[in-house]
């Protein structure tokens, strides 16, 4: 790890990285530690829905509509900074 001096750079998500570190060490050593808050790739997220079956289309259309209300009224953002903070981590509990 690099904060045990073992390697110098490791490649991983934010959400990802900052959970690990979450995990696996204290605050004080955690915050040794930095990232470059730049992506190297912008991945967007998908949802797959079967073509076989029959109310794939109505699902999507669903989901999208959900989404956008949930976009709207703050709440997506909401839980991805939930997300960033370890809200949701196991360790959280």
């Amino acid at each position: 790890m690099l904060i045990l001096g073992r390697v110098d750079l490791s490649i991983m998500g934010r959400i990802a990285g900052l959970s690990l570190l979450r995990a696996k060490f204290d605050p004080a050593e955690a915050s040794m530690v930095m990232y470059d808050p730049h992506p190297l790739i912008i991945q967007p997220m998908s949802l797959l829905f079967p073509k076989t079956r029959t109310e794939s289309l109505q699902l999507l259309f669903l989901f999208n509509k959900g989404f956008e209300k949930l976009k709207d009224s703050g709440l997506y953002e909401q839980y991805m900074n939930d997300l960033v903070s370890g809200f949701y981590d196991k360790a959280s509990e």
